[in-house]
């Protein structure tokens, strides 16, 4: 992650994920720059100024590809667990989470006993026939891998199930 001088373009700060992707927007809000990473479901809350990590949020291991959207004190963010979840800005924890059909269906398939994410157990090999087969059966959990849209206290976002939900 990095942050660039808007006049210069020269980089303030950056971030190292230890290798894994940032494929988000980031969210920006009081002072503070919040992004999420792919492999290891780490939702990070940094200093906009010196890039220092604050905090940050564990979505067990579950990949993060949905960018987060902040209304008012409350952060929200998809997973590819089938969640969408609210993190409460002030508190720096979970506020809730919620599950679609799908995942509550077929998401146990790939969930340790301990709600870890067991995503690559999807994955027999690294043939390619594997990985694809995989990533259709990942799709089964009804991942949310859209941006949720806040508007009106009413929180917007698509499913790979195919749904749009709206939660108040």
């Amino acid at each position: 992650m990095y942050a660039v001088d808007e006049f210069t373009g020269k980089t303030k700060w950056a971030y190292f994920t230890g290798g894994t992707w940032i494929l988000t927007s980031p969210a920006v809000s009081n002072g503070k720059v919040f992004f999420a990473i792919s492999y290891g479901g780490l939702l990070y809350a940094a200093d906009a100024k010196t890039g220092n990590i604050e905090y940050s949020i564990n979505f067990k291991g579950w990949p993060v590809y949905s960018s987060p959207a902040i209304a008012g004190n409350m952060l929200y963010v998809g997973s590819t667990a089938g969640t969408m979840n609210a993190v409460d800005l002030a508190n720096k924890t979970m506020a809730w989470t919620y599950t679609t059909d799908a995942a509550k269906q077929n998401g146990p398939a790939f969930t340790n006993p301990d709600g870890t994410s067991n995503y690559f157990g999807a994955f027999p090999s690294d043939f390619y026939l594997d990985v694809v087969g995989a990533y259709a059966k990942l799709e089964t959990i009804g991942e949310i891998l859209s941006s949720p849209v806040v508007a009106d206290n009413v929180v917007y976002f698509g499913g790979m199930d195919g749904n749009l939900y709206a939660l108040m």
